[in-house]
């Protein structure tokens, strides 16, 4: 309950904050407030407003990731954008139609509305739109330029809050240019935080390529674990810095001097990275096989392990050069993010996966069966090759040492008929999936026709 709560203060915060400042706007203006000169400056805030929230929730909050799941926030992120790129292009047309001059304040604020409509129609194009990437991935488009090209839009949140606060409408009232200028502060601290300081503790928490193994043709599956790094001595003299409650508190967990504890600091390398199954993280490999570009991934390791790994489908440029990865190169490791992970707490589940979305069920179902499974549930896997089934061996395993565990690999076969039978056959199943976006509508779709009871529906997105 608390959760929905949180879910829902927060939409409601971010949809209905403009509101205040729009408020306290229109009351200097309440004899003009149906003019179009109103209507511009409302348009206006709730674009600029939207536009900084955009930038605030870009900075992968783990917060948020708890609330909602990081796939879902950035999917709110991209509505909200466009939301705020359509106030902004009102707020433009109805300033021209009154008056138009050219100055520091208006050149602000068309490189602002120029960068922004770049970007946005250049990600709806290549980034949200799946028919587009698949076809332009091993074309002359690059994702990961598009991507990069994707963080102008922070050149052009900067060019909007100068815009916004050296305007005459903001000036007159210290209050009101206070509010947009704390509010823009915050979008930028926390834009330096995501893209630099962040990037600085990945590389005190160094991680090295322990195996590279090539599953299949297509799929290759790289181990690595977490190193000691140069930078363990500042670690230790951060921690010395501490207030002296905390150092005790510190102190009496480990039972043990400060030197000790400096030592226990470089044994952090053989801790296991807290983490629910079923989570993904970004990766920067420092390889000349691949570049320093970062990109999402899955854990497909059981969470009960200082060794982790991904599992990745050869499906463009960068995946097809994974391969070449050697032991021994580092990695940076930002995660882990999700909400992906169901609980073997008795309940009936169906879990479906598409090709390579079966990576998060190979955590779940790892870690779950560690111990007997408590849970009923149904893994429903389906490929298009029978060489895509590479844990084939791991789920029937699983299923022969757990009753309540049943595997259905389906090898270019219509999903439809044993997806209906194994929901009618649960009382009500929680549903997992992760696959492709056409598969994900296909599957919804055919719950709703055909009236399926169910409890949940979960689905991870295959990209971000």
């Amino acid at each position: 309950m608390l959760k929905k709560i949180l879910i829902f203060s927060f939409l409601v915060v971010c949809i209905a904050l403009p509101l205040i400042p729009s408020y306290f706007y229109c009351i200097d203006f309440f004899d003009s407030l149906f003019e179009i000169y109103t209507f511009s400056m409302v348009s206006g805030i709730f674009s600029y407003y939207y536009f900084i929230i955009v930038l605030i929730i870009s900075a992968r909050i783990k917060l948020l990731d708890i609330l909602f799941g990081h796939d879902k926030v950035m999917m709110f992120h991209g509505i909200l954008a466009s939301i705020a790129f359509l106030s902004s292009i009102l707020h433009f047309i109805l300033k021209i139609s009154i008056s138009f001059s050219i100055s520091f304040q208006t050149i602000t604020g068309g490189i602002a509305l120029s960068i922004f409509a770049i970007v946005i129609i250049i990600t709806l194009l290549f980034m949200a739109n799946p028919f587009i990437r698949i076809h332009w991935k091993s074309k002359i488009i690059d994702y990961s330029k598009v991507k990069c090209f994707h963080n102008f839009s922070v050149i052009a949140s900067v060019s909007m809050i100068i815009h916004v606060n050296i305007a005459s409408s903001t000036i007159n009232t210290p209050g009101k240019q206070l509010s947009m200028i704390v509010i823009g502060a915050v979008a930028i601290l926390l834009y330096i935080y995501h893209a630099g300081i962040r990037l600085i503790i990945q590389k005190i928490n160094k991680y090295t390529v322990v195996s590279v193994d090539k599953l299949t043709d297509s799929i290759t599956k790289i181990v690595f674990k977490r190193v000691s790094c140069k930078n363990t001595f500042f670690i230790s003299k951060f921690c010395m810095r501490l207030p002296l409650m905390r150092l005790y508190r510190i102190w009496r967990k480990h039972k043990s001097s400060n030197l000790d504890l400096c030592k226990s600091l470089k044994r952090n390398k053989n801790t296991i990275i807290k983490r629910n199954p079923g989570q993904f993280a970004f990766f920067r490999f420092k390889s000349k096989a691949v570049g320093f570009e970062e990109h999402p991934f899955t854990i497909s390791s059981e969470t009960q392990t200082i060794f982790m790994s991904i599992t990745v489908k050869k499906s463009g440029d960068y995946t097809a050069q994974l391969s070449n990865i050697i032991v021994g190169d580092s990695l940076y490791f930002d995660g882990p993010y999700g909400v992906f992970s169901p609980i073997d707490n008795g309940s009936n589940y169906v879990f479906i996966a598409g090709g390579i979305g079966i990576t998060p069920f190979i955590s779940i179902l790892k870690s779950f069966s560690k111990s007997v499974i408590r849970s009923n549930i149904t893994l429903i896997w389906s490929v298009r090759n029978v060489s895509d089934l590479f844990e084939n061996e791991l789920f029937e395993k699983i299923q022969k040492d757990n009753s309540n565990f049943t595997y259905i690999p389906l090898v270019d076969t219509d999903i439809t008929e044993t997806f209906i039978s194994t929901i009618k056959a649960l009382d009500k199943p929680s549903v997992y999936f992760c696959g492709p976006p056409l598969m994900n509508d296909f599957i919804k779709l055919c719950i709703k026709n055909q009236k399926l009871r169910i409890h949940n529906f979960y689905y991870e997105r295959f990209s971000l």
